[in-house]
């Protein structure tokens, strides 16, 4: 009996963020673990990385920005889309060198739905992933369309 409770339990709170679905109709949107109905467009959530020059990596302030990557991970039992986001630098400068790097989270129009900020250290000419873990309302994830660093 315990087992089947165990099992109910993970089943119900537990599940992979990447199997979620995204059904919007005319008026609503929702997310859910089961696919959509027939008449409902349909959208399954996977990694937020946007293409971008980034993917191959950009020069800024002596840094080279490259491999930037936003992957859900868990939907917790309120409501939260938790979240893993990171990103390889290298320092190109001849001091070592405190990061801090701020990723704006932005919707189709373009305006900011929230932003994260990663930090390190980094000594001359070292390359470093640097990586953190947060979340947002589901509702805000999904209106997620782009992240861009802010400079």
């Amino acid at each position: 009996m315990k087992l089947i409770f165990f099992l109910i339990f993970m089943f119900t709170f537990q599940v992979d963020a990447e199997s979620r679905y995204k059904c919007e109709t005319r008026d609503s949107i929702s997310y859910q673990y089961k696919p959509c109905e027939s008449d409902v467009k349909q959208t399954i959530l996977e990694d937020q990385s946007t293409p971008s020059e980034e993917s191959q990596g950009i020069e800024y302030d002596n840094l080279i920005i490259s491999d930037f990557h936003v992957k859900p991970t868990k939907l917790d039992t309120i409501g939260n889309q938790w979240f893993s986001i990171k990103v390889r630098i290298t320092n190109k400068s001849t001091t070592v060198r405190t990061i801090s790097l701020t990723y704006q989270a932005l919707d189709k129009e373009g305006f900011e739905i929230a932003h994260e900020t990663l930090r390190g250290t980094l000594l001359v000419g070292q390359s470093e992933t640097l990586t953190d873990t947060s979340y947002l309302s589901s509702k805000e994830f999904g209106n997620i369309k782009e992240w861009k660093l802010k400079k």
